[in-house]
């Protein structure tokens, strides 16, 4: 009787241990996404700032979308007469 209390004893002891090392382990994942989530948004609030401040400085420069990616056109800009040949 006396070896059957401790052997559930025991593996009671086990499964909180290993209760609590799955918890740890989801709580230190769960930390690690939330770290990489405010870095990702940290990334994209410079991004945007950086946009709007060259946008302010340039404000004769428009932005274009090509390709995915955005380019700035000049609009105050006189173009160019191609020669004729």
């Amino acid at each position: 009787m006396a070896d059957n209390t401790q052997k559930m004893s025991y593996q009671a002891g086990e499964t909180k241990g290993q209760a609590q090392e799955k918890a740890s382990n989801l709580m230190d994942r769960a930390d690690n996404a939330a770290q990489s989530a405010k870095e990702s948004v940290q990334e994209v609030r410079i991004f945007f700032f950086n946009l709007m401040f060259y946008m302010f400085l340039e404000n004769s420069f428009s932005p274009q979308w090509h390709n995915g990616c955005i380019r700035f056109k000049n609009d105050n800009k006189p173009k160019r007469k191609r020669k004729k040949e």
